[in-house]
């Protein structure tokens, strides 16, 4: 059942709040002398006296675009922008008439990844024309202010004024009269100028907007609280007072406990008609989940009610929600945002009363559908119409004959792996599938498989729907071992509609099998690789462009490598190559999902895939010994203590730090440094050609180039003189040794291992300047990467789908 909620009790609920508020209105700011425009937050009065005409009034404004409150009643601004009323004129007479402005806010981004620069408040009339704006530019907060010598677009110059953090908010004041400019973040001087930059003379009539450009193009992602605006500089004593007073008022604040799940829609609540909201502009839609798995947090019931937007700024939002499918959500606590009592809401209303959360993620994160499990070569598994039902082949496949591998395989390894009884029997030689009744429509392919027997002489393809989508494949090869679990996920069109068909073809190898095929709709857009234009052909003695072997291989993965002073990041699946920004030294968690660098001193980093904001992790750190990840939630660097003594860190992801002193005595860094602990607790270290271990072991690597450390912190590589080949060598039991030859024209260079994968090394080709991954088996390998032409290339290479927890939130 559907209703909405009263009218009376929610403006009840809002004058409850705005009154208790109200009584401590005062505190800040400490000074209201030259206010010009005042606005704490939504539910404060916000009252100020008029410059221009002397009485007390109240300040406010509207949300347009994607902007809503937050659940300290603060300005959410990502997609949208906030514009107060009535205040532009007074402003603008003012300033012009003392010369003199301050602009303080409170203020807290939600990415670094902000340019043009990001308008957070701003007195403009479009890109080009300006009074002043406060904004943002990656990481560093930017002034721009109109004189005579600055120009109408305030650019000439433009004052950068200090770094900015993500997520955290800080208190900034820029204070400005003619031969003097200062600016302070949480009550510390960070800029200051002397220079007489000219007066307000050339001021003109324009808009005070937070959030965007007046005319939109220039967005800010970021929460905003705390504004006030003065006809008059303020000096350095009362900056760090009005500092404190707000400080106070963030000391006790508590973020909502946030959780990530994965649920299925059940039932939706009819969608409003932003035509009968009335005065209303935004509304909210309840929905009812069947919760599968709490990926981080935690939620005790099955069922839930989530909250999402369904109209902002009077235009409904599109429903891209269907019941009975899945969703990855980003909730958090009703009870925990008292700013959604003063909306429009359409209830789900349920006897069993389960708890209601609300929707904070900015995307709808589809999850895939299983339409179809086949156990290949074998009978059904499970009963039919469950989740746990897998199909006999009986039906789909025409030729080939069944094969058993009827002993347990190692699922550990493998991402989605199928039950252990799929893996129990084969379809074998060359084979094909039909499935006529698929409609036309976009699907993943999950091919499942395993091999008893290690034989170099597997070359598989499989072809779908015409597209070859696995090539020469060797099952043993790409799992790492025999009787393990392989999965390989294909994108695959049908559009003939003639259902899908694929052909299982053992190429010039012996024999092709697979254990099971699920097919799943696809999520998102197709590859970028199906619409990709082929490559030239290389000549016969330069490493080769072909992904589409290192897919067979590893099925997904990700190469991050530093080239020309910045960092990028190389899909797999796709082949596409993105800039992240400024950097070297990139590395990826264990489980692929994240990776960081060294930007100069200090260290960032990313999801690889998903949310792609820039965070800005750890600063002042000491960059010859790099950064590594300790496991996926913790990074390892050498800092500094309160002394000025170096040491070995862990440092979270959210924060916390922890000193590791068995590491400062293997040593604090150097020369090509690499740091992992091995699954028994001890850990390996190299730096400046010489490897040693905390169970007492040590010695010196030799060939006289790079080297690195192997996944499981047992074996080192080390580059020959030559450039010509690589040893792996076991450093303590249990470790691996090889010779891999460089089979191309020229040489290689800067290698290391895989941040998670054994199997493969990441070089330079040096003739050309671009990135190799290289296979340990038997050393072939495939370009990856844009080429370059030369100058300091390092890379890691990574296996797996990129997936894995949201990244924390900060505690610091």
């Amino acid at each position: 059942m559907n209703t909405v909620r009263s009218a009376l009790l929610i403006m009840a609920g809002a004058l409850l709040t705005v009154g208790a508020h109200g009584a401590t209105d005062d505190a800040w700011p400490p000074s209201r002398d030259g206010i010009a425009f005042l606005w704490e937050n939504g539910r404060s009065l916000n009252e100020a006296r008029d410059p221009g005409t002397g009485e007390t009034r109240q300040y406010t404004g509207l949300l347009h675009g994607r902007a809503i409150y937050g659940p300290h009643y603060e300005l959410q601004l990502a997609g949208g922008s906030f514009r107060p009323s009535d205040v532009d004129g007074a402003l603008l007479d003012a300033c012009r008439r003392s010369n003199e402005l301050t602009v303080e806010a409170v203020i807290a981004p939600d990415t670094l990844n902000q340019t043009g620069p990001a308008r957070i408040v701003t007195f403009s009339s479009d890109t080009g024309a300006r009074n002043f704006t406060l904004g943002q530019s990656g990481d560093r907060l930017v002034l721009r202010v109109r004189t005579p010598r600055t120009g109408g677009n305030g650019t000439n110059p433009e004052f950068t004024l200090c770094d900015v953090r993500v997520g955290v908010p800080q208190h900034v004041l820029v204070s400005c009269r003619p031969g003097r400019l200062r600016a302070y973040r949480d009550g510390e001087r960070v800029f200051a100028s002397d220079e007489d930059w000219g007066d307000f003379s050339n001021w003109g009539p324009q808009q005070l907007v937070f959030g965007d450009e007046v005319g939109g193009q220039r967005d800010w992602a970021g929460s905003l609280e705390g504004v006030a605006i003065y006809s008059q500089f303020v000096p350095e004593r009362e900056a760090r007072e009005h500092y404190g007073s707000y400080a106070a008022r963030l000391e006790d604040r508590v973020a909502p406990p946030r959780t990530v799940v994965e649920a299925t829609l059940v039932e939706a609540a009819s969608r409003p008609d932003p035509k009968r909201l009335g005065t209303y502009r935004r509304a909210l839609v309840e929905h009812l989940y069947a919760v599968t798995r709490a990926v981080s947090g935690g939620v005790d019931d099955g069922r839930i009610v989530v909250a999402h937007w369904a109209v902002l700024d009077r235009a409904a939002i599109p429903e891209r929600r269907h019941p009975g499918r899945s969703y990855r959500l980003t909730i958090e606590p009703w009870e925990s945002h008292p700013q959604l009592g003063s909306e429009w809401i359409e209830n789900y209303l349920d006897e069993s009363n389960p708890p209601v959360f609300y929707d904070v993620g900015r995307s709808v994160d589809e999850l895939p559908r299983t339409l179809l499990r086949i156990n290949a070569g074998g009978p059904d598994i499970g009963r039919r119409g469950t989740d746990g039902y897998w199909a006999s082949d009986r039906e789909y496949a025409r030729g080939g004959a069944s094969y058993p591998f009827d002993k347990r395989h190692d699922l550990s390894k493998a991402a989605n792996p199928a039950p252990q009884e799929v893996y129990h029997t084969v379809r074998h030689q060359e084979h094909r599938y039909d499935f006529p009744e698929l409609p036309n429509g976009a699907y993943t392919v999950r091919f499942h498989f395993t091999d008893g027997h290690t034989s170099y002489r597997r070359a598989m393809d499989y072809i779908a729907e015409g597209a070859r989508v696995i090539d020469n494949l060797n099952i043993s090869a790409a799992a790492g071992a025999t009787w393990r679990a392989l999965t390989i996920d294909a994108y695959v069109e049908v559009a003939d509609g003639n259902g899908m068909q694929i052909e299982c073809k053992q190429d010039r190898g012996v024999d092709v099998f697979e254990a099971g095929i699920e097919i799943l709709t696809a999520v998102g857009d197709a590859p970028a690789a199906a619409a990709r234009t082929p490559t030239r052909s290389p000549a016969s003695d330069e490493v080769p462009d072909d992904l589409a072997w290192l897919r067979g291989l590893c099925g997904d993965g990700a190469l991050a490598y530093q080239a020309e002073g910045a960092v990028r990041l190389t899909e797999l699946s796709t082949g596409e190559t993105e800039t992240l920004g400024a950097g070297r030294k990139p590395e990826f968690s264990p489980d692929s999902s994240k990776l960081v660098w060294l930007d100069g001193d200090t260290v960032r980093g990313r999801m690889r895939r998903g949310d792609t904001e820039t965070r800005t992790l750890i600063r002042d750190v000491d960059t010859s010994a790099g950064v590594h990840w300790f496991d996926d939630r913790t990074l390892l660097v050498v800092l500094r203590d309160g002394s000025g003594k170096r040491g070995w860190h862990k440092v979270a992801l959210d924060g916390r730090r922890e000193r590791v002193p068995v590491l400062d005595g293997l040593g604090l860094g150097g020369t090509e440094t690499d740091v992992k602990r091995a699954d028994d607790g001890v850990w390996s270290y190299v730096a400046n050609r010489n490897w040693k271990t905390s169970d007492g072991r040590d010695g010196h690597i030799g060939g006289g180039c790079s080297c690195s450390l192997s996944p499981d912190a047992r074996s080192i590589t080390a580059l020959q003189g030559s450039h010509r080949e690589v040893h792996l060598n076991a450093i303590r039991p249990g470790g691996y040794a090889r010779v891999v030859q460089w089979r191309y024209a020229g040489k290689f260079d800067n290698h290391r291992w895989s941040s998670n994968d054994p199997r493969f090394v990441v070089a330079t080709e040096e003739t050309r300047g671009l990135i190799v991954v290289i296979s340990r088996e038997d050393g072939r390998a495939t370009r990856m990467g844009m080429e370059h032409g030369g100058g300091e290339l390092y890379g890691d290479f990574t296996t797996g789908d990129g997936r894995g927890d949201p990244w924390p939130t900060t505690t610091r």
